[in-house]
């Protein structure tokens, strides 16, 4: 009997020759290339996976692989292989997740892994590809600090122009309460008998006075300090009725209608009330007076834009913000008592949520100021 093996020597030499090319290829890889089979065992490990973790191939195949991981991640990676190969929940198979991988001194590292799964002789076998990123993490570290020290440098010369402000604020206010004062002092000591009423006009105006400056403190002070945010679960939609509940009586002496447009079911978003609070009152409370006096219109709008994100609009219909003004900036105002540090709060704590905050001018008429939040919190 005679059978011509030409052809499967043929294959044979193929399969020899692409095995030597694929052996080449993993072992110049940059990135360390480590198989295992179902039960987590090692199969192969790379150059590159030994200069990574600091085993030599012989001690590391053989092994399980969660010799390359700390605790906790290796108690419970069997169980995602384990069930990944019972149910076919791709768990632990993706690209580009970032874990902590262990040397065999025992220090952890960061590290970007994507794995894959292959079939051989009918059996599944798992191939990790993974990449130290430790370099990568300490300069996003790096970025993070010199961000820091900027946004430092920044508040301090705004406190800088914050002390410059309140010289120059508090001044003529001073000036007038001192006069008004000075006026009570010199009627009691003309007349003692002097009923108290004839001083109720300049205890008034004192009072006013007063009353402006203590709010001009508290607004300087505010936006002085860093805002450090209280996270919790916010009923967004409770949140905007409660705020429009406040400046209803407000908004009728000024015979502005106030609406609100917000879909079924917002899901709560994590937040700082409080102060997202202040910034939906600053942003209702401009909108009505930018209106003056009526008829007009406020309107708060929710959106949902991405299962990651709500959207908050306020608009009104008042005449609009001139392209000149630079609304978000530090004492900048179009009112003639406005001490232009809401909107400039209300920017740091949106933006200390790691949102976004803008506006645009409507047609024919009107402001809408856009917020935009991430739902799971600055962390989510």
């Amino acid at each position: 009997m005679i059978r011509d093996l030409t052809a499967e020597r043929q294959a044979a030499a193929a399969l020899a020759e692409a095995s030597a090319r694929t052996r080449a290829i993993v072992d110049a890889a940059v990135d360390g290339i480590v198989s295992i089979d179902e039960r987590g065992v090692i199969e192969s490990f790379n150059p590159a996976a030994e200069r990574l973790f600091g085993y030599p191939a012989d001690e590391a195949i053989g092994q399980n692989v969660t010799l390359l991981m700390p605790p906790p991640h290796c108690d419970a990676h069997n169980d995602y292989v384990a069930r990944y190969l019972r149910t076919g929940e791709k768990k632990i198979i993706g690209i580009g997740r970032e874990v902590i991988g262990q040397r065999k001194d025992g220090s952890p590292f960061p590290m970007e892994l994507a794995v894959s799964e292959v079939r051989q002789s009918g059996r599944a076998l798992f191939i990790g590809i993974a990449r130290d990123i430790s370099a990568r993490k300490q300069a996003e570290k790096t970025v993070q600090e010199l961000q820091r020290h900027a946004q430092q440098r920044e508040r301090l010369a705004d406190i800088g122009a914050i002390t410059a402000q309140i010289v120059h604020e508090v001044g003529n206010p001073l000036a007038g309460i001192s006069t008004q004062a000075q006026l009570i002092l010199r009627r009691a000591e003309r007349d003692a008998s002097l009923p108290l009423s004839s001083a109720v006009d300049a205890l008034g105006r004192i009072l006013a006075e007063v009353y402006r400056l203590d709010g001009l403190i508290k607004e300087f002070m505010e936006f002085s300090r860093e805002q450090r945010l209280n996270l919790k679960p916010v009923a967004l939609d409770r949140l905007l009725r409660e705020v429009f509940d406040l400046w209803q009586p407000v908004a009728a002496r000024h015979e502005v209608a106030l609406g609100l447009q917000l879909p079924q079911d917002i899901p709560p978003l994590t937040a700082d009330a409080e102060k997202l609070r202040r910034v939906l009152d600053n942003l209702v409370k401009n909108a009505i007076e930018a209106i003056d006096r009526g008829p007009g219109q406020v309107v708060a709008q929710v959106t949902l834009p991405s299962p990651e994100a709500v959207h908050i609009a306020v608009s009104d219909t008042g005449p609009g913000i001139s392209d000149a003004v630079q609304v978000f900036r530090l004492f900048e105002t179009t009112k003639a008592q406005g001490s232009g540090i809401g909107l400039a709060v209300a920017r740091q704590i949106v933006l200390a949520h790691r949102g976004t905050i803008d506006y645009a001018r409507l047609e024919p008429r009107g402001t809408a100021f856009h917020i935009t939040l991430p739902r799971g919190g600055p962390m989510g």
